[in-house]
């Protein structure tokens, strides 16, 4: 959001008779109407989690509901914990008791697929093969590519590549001799280390209603943390601070590891 919007209204007040070259604005509304006639019908809910005490997540999930309307698609807000599970249907649904047919959601996956209703979220999955009843934005597989645990494995099956930072999950290994590697979440912002910080779970699913209630929070109680050598060119620390950050709030008890 920042570079898409705020940015522009920087520049005209600051630099009024300038331009800048960015379309990231134009590009997402174009994005929604290249995508739209391959979502189910009926309206596109855009959820956030409650648990966003600073409201980030819920401005950026404003402000991308808002390009979808500018494509000119129909559009509903609710909270990640408002969704409910109609057992006799068999489908999600939302605060008005509506069927969730798609959905963009700015809450990890990893947190969605282990709540109390994951398993129906993997038993009605349909991104692409047309079979489920709830098409959710982004898809499911994109977990992969927002853990960290995955610069660990790019680094065992191409050790030593010049584009890799060395990464490890099960212990430091030769990088205990030095004062240069960092701990990492596998999931999460920068900077984010306090353990047991993550907010309240989904919601428990309700019968023909919307649910209503949360789980208690918990903490994960298994670690994998990793450990890799600060040392290195700028380049190599500029890659570092490049490694994968995500947006929303995560769990920050499971740790991997990346060069700063």
């Amino acid at each position: 959001m920042e570079a898409a919007s705020p940015q522009w209204f920087w520049m005209e007040e600051r630099f009024p008779g300038a331009d800048q070259w960015n379309s990231l604005h134009e590009r997402l509304v174009d994005a929604w109407k290249r995508q739209a006639h391959l979502l189910p019908p009926g309206p596109v809910h855009f959820a956030h989690s409650e648990g966003d005490e600073l409201g980030e997540d819920l401005m950026t999930v404003a402000y991308l509901r808002e390009t979808a309307q500018q494509a000119g698609l129909e559009t509903e807000a609710l909270s990640v914990e408002q969704i409910g599970w109609d057992r006799l249907s068999g489908r999600f649904v939302d605060d008005r008791l509506r069927f969730l047919r798609s959905c963009f959601k700015l809450y990890p996956w990893e947190w969605l697929t282990t709540d109390r209703f994951g398993p129906h979220v993997l038993d009605t999955l349909d991104n692409g093969g047309g079979t489920g009843t709830t098409c959710w934005i982004e898809p499911a597989w994109k977990m992969l590519l927002s853990n960290k645990a995955l610069l660990a494995i790019l680094w065992e099956l191409y050790p030593d590549h010049p584009n890799l930072l060395p990464a490890h999950l099960d212990g430091p290994r030769e990088l205990a001799a030095t004062t240069g590697w960092a701990a990492k979440p596998l999931l999460g912002r920068e900077g984010e280390a306090s353990p047991c910080t993550r907010p309240a779970r989904s919601p428990s699913c309700a019968t023909g209603s919307p649910a209503a209630t949360r789980a208690s929070p918990r903490c994960p109680t298994s670690t994998a943390t990793g450990w890799s050598s600060a040392r290195g060119s700028s380049r190599a620390r500029r890659r570092a601070l490049a490694s994968g950050s995500r947006r929303g709030p995560s769990p920050t008890s499971t740790r991997a590891s990346c060069r700063t």
